[in-house]
């Protein structure tokens, strides 16, 4: 079977990769390079050029199950790492890290606001999967948090700021999102673990240039063109390229 593949990030090189082993896959991207979020970049220091993956650098084996055995099965490189997440505002500081984080601002040890505000992050983090199956499929971050009624001090030094930083967005981008495309996961919570006192999963980044070793195969064609579905016949799609990308 001939199949064809939009788009070179990790979903469509990941099923163009497993696929190709009994199917004709073609992977059309309109960019100049592959990868998606997926990228690697040459940085100019004094003892020469270095690479710097600027997206997909950190990943951990209890969350990442089929990511980790790709990576293997492309025999990418990998090594022990770090991540944390620290949040600096106008009423609260913390960091995810220990005691210390959690009190970072010392006089937040007796402000009640401050523990009000982390009874809040444990309520959401407890509510799982469970209440966004009970939620409308469309619901969007600012119709959840208006739902189940999360305080102006958790949107804004939690919320907003951890899922920007996780998905690449402002947190002016986030309150409109979907919710259920914001935390999709079951254990959204325990998937990144920002809060300092909870269990911290052992994180691994891909060594330096990985990404580049990560998509030295399949080798995708047809890059640089925009790509759409014009129609359809008996036997599939009529995939048509369009002008280069800008």
């Amino acid at each position: 079977m001939k199949i064809a593949v939009i788009g070179s990030g990790i979903a469509g090189l990941g099923a163009a990769h497993f696929l190709s082993g009994e199917h004709e896959v073609w992977v059309f991207e309109k960019d100049t390079r592959i990868g998606g979020h997926t990228h690697t970049v040459q940085v100019a220091a004094t003892e020469g050029p270095i690479a710097v993956d600027t997206g997909f650098i950190v990943h951990n084996r209890e969350n990442y199950p089929n990511l980790v055995a790709l990576l293997d099965k492309l025999g990418v490189s990998t090594g022990p790492s770090d991540m944390s997440f620290a949040f600096s505002g106008p009423e609260f500081t913390w960091c995810s890290r220990g005691l210390n984080g959690l009190l970072a601002q010392r006089q937040n040890l007796i402000r009640p606001r401050y523990w009000r505000f982390w009874r809040e992050v444990l309520r959401f983090n407890a509510l799982g999967s469970e209440l966004l199956k009970a939620s409308i499929p469309e619901l969007t971050v600012e119709a959840f948090l208006e739902r189940y009624r999360f305080s102006k001090d958790f949107r804004e030094a939690y919320l907003l700021p951890m899922a920007g930083s996780v998905w690449s967005a402002t947190a002016g981008e986030i309150p409109g999102t979907y919710a259920a495309a914001v935390f999709p996961e079951p254990r959204h919570a325990g998937r990144f673990h920002p809060t300092p006192l909870a269990h911290h999963s052992r994180w691994h980044l891909t060594v330096p240039g990985a990404s580049v070793q990560t998509l030295s195969r399949p080798h995708p064609h047809g890059c640089g063109g925009a790509y759409s579905s014009r129609g359809s016949r008996r036997d599939g799609e009529d995939l048509r390229r369009g002008p280069p990308a800008l």
